[in-house]
């Protein structure tokens, strides 16, 4: 299951940090993976975090329902539907190299004009898992 969430680039890191803390903390989920794109060069921006919930079903093996937010501003959702085709040409085993990069400067030039928001790569990506949570097997 996947969820995105769009958050104003000015509230950004703070709906981050008050997402990750209600999901762990007040509904008691446990953190699985936090994965912060806004470092670096990525092709991607955007904040990936992965959580699992305790369920209980009778007859099912099913013990946790694991779950993706992906947390994204308005400039890094149109980063990512521009660069889906731009990524999915430049995969094309048929092009030649000079189209390949010239297919990669233009995903990296968007990349270096999505704004990165205020406070964001200060994100703390610690994991946390509740005492529920059994490691998978």
């Amino acid at each position: 299951v996947r969820y995105t969430l769009l958050v104003p680039s000015l509230r950004y890191a703070a709906a981050v940090k008050a997402m990750r803390t209600d999901l762990t903390t007040k509904y008691g989920f446990a953190q699985i993976d936090n994965k912060n794109f806004w470092y670096g060069m990525q092709l991607y921006r955007g904040i990936n975090d992965v959580y699992a919930m305790p369920v209980r079903r009778e007859g099912s093996a099913m013990k946790e329902l694991f779950f993706e937010v992906q947390l994204h501003t308005p400039e890094s959702i149109a980063l990512k539907k521009a660069i889906h085709p731009l990524m999915k040409q430049e995969q094309d085993p048929a092009l030649d190299s000079s189209t390949k990069e010239r297919l990669q400067e233009e995903m990296l030039a968007k990349v270096r004009a999505c704004p990165l928001p205020d406070g964001v790569l200060a994100l703390p990506k610690q994991v946390v898992r509740p005492p529920w949570f059994r490691a998978v097997r």
